[in-house]
């Protein structure tokens, strides 16, 4: 039996461009919440909000001038250990919407037959490697190697604490290697994730912009409206 309104192409150009919709405020989060994290880490390391916190979480006995000083580190400690598992939560849970909206791109275009598959296969495939370097594997696996883009508080301070000391001791080949591994582990890591989701993007709109100008094309021209008729002149 045959279909009363079959789909068109420009219907499942319309679905697409609101899976578009949806991936570029998830992508715009997942950049958002890298960013914080990055920042974050600048604070702890290069400006050091919360050297007093961190060194002396309780100074009952020290001077007025101390106690204020580690009053506003406690606080920036707060606020960035709150930021940092705020955005650590947001960036996974995103990017695993992501790589959902971008699986959905995928069985549209195959359903409806439009083509440029290989553009979103190649963004979702992406996407999963995105969601890869997200995930915090130091907190499900427990192990010191591997880890994701995502950090929190105690991890961050635990690992400065770490590099300082190895900065200190003797032996300086190990405390800047150390430090090297470190830098590459809070910045360089998560600078890479954000160029992984750069080419998801990319991958993406190799794909949906082609499809878009290709359904524009074919899309109907509406007809042209009829020229009024011309009253005839009233005979006597």
């Amino acid at each position: 039996m045959a279909q009363d309104n079959p789909t068109t192409p420009m219907q499942f150009c319309d679905a697409l461009q609101c899976l578009s919709r949806v991936k570029s405020l998830l992508a715009l989060l997942v950049v958002l919440c890298l960013g914080v994290q990055v920042t974050a880490f600048i604070l702890v390391d290069f400006v050091g909000v919360t050297e007093g916190a961190a060194k002396m979480p309780s100074a009952a006995d020290a001077p007025a001038e101390a106690q204020a000083a580690n009053a506003g580190a406690d606080t920036w400690y707060e606020v960035v250990s709150l930021a940092l598992a705020a955005t650590k939560f947001v960036a996974v849970v995103s990017a695993g919407l992501l790589m959902l909206t971008l699986m959905f791109a995928v069985k549209i275009s195959l359903i409806g037959g439009v083509g440029a598959t290989a553009g979103f296969l190649g963004a979702f495939f992406w996407s999963l490697i995105l969601l890869a370097m997200l995930v915090p594997w130091q907190q499900i696996i427990g192990s010191s190697f591997a880890s994701g883009a995502t950090f929190n508080m105690s991890q961050l301070l635990s690992r400065v604490w770490r590099v300082r000391a190895g900065l200190g001791a003797d032996e300086a080949t190990g405390g800047f290697l150390r430090q090297g591994i470190y830098y590459a582990r809070f910045l360089a890591y998560p600078i890479l994730t954000l160029l992984v989701e750069v080419l998801v993007l990319l991958k993406f709109a190799r794909g949906f912009r082609p499809l878009k100008e290709d359904a524009l094309g074919a899309a109907p021209a509406a007809p042209p409206a009829a020229a009024p008729a011309e009253s005839s002149p009233i005979q006597i």
